[in-house]
């Protein structure tokens, strides 16, 4: 077996193989077809890709064979290392988090007793605790990774479920921070540290705090964007269901769906000051999924039937039907493309100030932004999951 084969069958995801190497020999030069890693002693190793991007072919330089060989059994090691451990990260809500809820390999917190809180009581920046499992590597640099990663498709999945969290990007500004201290985490602010996972691990899942979160029956929980009247925050009655699922999710629909909540949480995070680009996410989202669909080939021609704003409206109607009007998916499909291909340009809030013409475009877009929520989350419930 050549080292590209062995490389492509060891059960390591491609980009943990290329980590490894980049931690190993550190400097690194790309070029089209290929990615050359050097040690300053002269040694080099070179990982060739396909078109496709896989690796296809292993070169190296100024290394034994029993060199190579090592290398290739450090990573097989890391393949079959299947220890587990728990880590923690900050996220935001628009309403204090209050209680604590295990949902699978997942466990939301509120603060502990006696860290800082935000001077405001209800909407605002809420800082909470995530904790989230991950599988270790026994290999330091494979370790940060894999948890940083984990950390952020944690952060996306529960952004798709739950309407309240907001995103992370405004603790350089805030200055929290959740670090490891000798016998737990310690949370606080630093105008000079900023940093939302912390870098300490624990054997289990924080179980101080007794007092659970609030449920609410989903439909009625979705219908009011997370929001029940009471300032509390709250989650549905599927969330469970929600994660088994996503965490049953194999290969190429777990990629896909992993990319189709990245752009939502994109998109979330675009909307104050690039309200195009978030429009343009929010329907990235949606082409993600639209992957799945098999495709429906004309006998004579062999090409797709339909044009791409059809099957986008197609897609839509039996994910979730009734949700939009046909004639209110094409004008979507068709702001969509106006906005990629640079015929209009919408700012942030900007268009409130700006006639009715932008207030109703911020109306369809946030009425898309709940409809591809929704449709992330049937998706996630319906057999093209499985």
């Amino acid at each position: 077996m050549n080292l590209a084969s062995r490389l492509n069958k060891s059960g390591l995801p491609q980009e943990e193989i290329e980590e490894y190497i980049q931690s190993l020999f550190g400097m690194s030069e790309h070029n089209d077809q290929s990615v050359v890693y050097r040690k300053n002693e002269g040694q080099w190793i070179e990982l060739v890709y396909s078109k496709k991007g896989n690796i296809k072919e292993v070169r190296y330089g100024n290394l034994e064979d029993a060199e190579i060989e090592n290398i290739f059994l450090e990573i097989e090691l890391i393949r079959n290392f299947s220890h587990k451990k728990v880590a923690r990260k900050i996220m935001f809500s628009m309403l204090p988090v209050e209680g604590r809820c295990r949902i699978e390999n997942i466990q939301i917190l509120s603060l502990p007793r006696g860290a800082p809180r935000p001077e405001y009581g209800l909407y605002g920046l809420h800082p909470f605790i995530v904790e989230f499992e991950y599988k270790k590597s026994g290999d330091v640099a494979t370790d940060l990774s894999r948890k940083l990663r984990k950390s952020h498709e944690v952060g996306c999945l529960l952004r798709v479920l739950i309407p309240m969290i907001c995103g992370s990007q405004e603790l350089a500004a805030q200055g929290w921070f959740l670090g490891a201290g000798q016998q737990e985490s310690v949370f606080g602010t630093s105008a000079y540290s900023s940093s939302y996972v912390d870098l300490a691990d624990r054997d289990e899942f924080d179980a101080t705090e007794k007092n659970g979160i609030l449920i609410e029956e989903h439909r009625l929980y979705y219908e009011t964007h997370g929001s029940n009247g009471d300032f509390k925050f709250i989650i549905p009655n599927t969330i469970g269901i929600s994660v088994e699922n996503y965490s049953s999710l194999q290969d190429e629909s777990a990629s896909r769906y992993l990319r189709a909540i990245e752009w939502f949480s994109i998109a979330q995070d675009l909307f104050s000051n690039y309200s195009s680009a978030s429009f343009v996410a929010l329907v990235s989202a949606v082409e993600c999924l639209m992957e799945s669909e098999a495709p429906n080939l004309c006998n004579a021609c062999g090409r797709q039937k339909g044009t791409v704003t059809e099957r986008f409206i197609d897609f839509v109607e039996n994910t979730i039907p009734e949700w939009f009007p046909r004639d209110q998916l094409k004008e979507l499909y068709n702001v969509r493309s106006s906005l990629v291909h640079g015929a209009e340009m919408k700012l942030g809030r900007l268009p409130f100030l700006m006639g009715n013409r932008s207030v109703r475009y911020q109306q369809m877009h946030r009425r898309l932004s709940a409809g591809v929520r929704a449709i992330c989350i049937a998706w996630l419930h319906s057999d093209r999951a499985s």
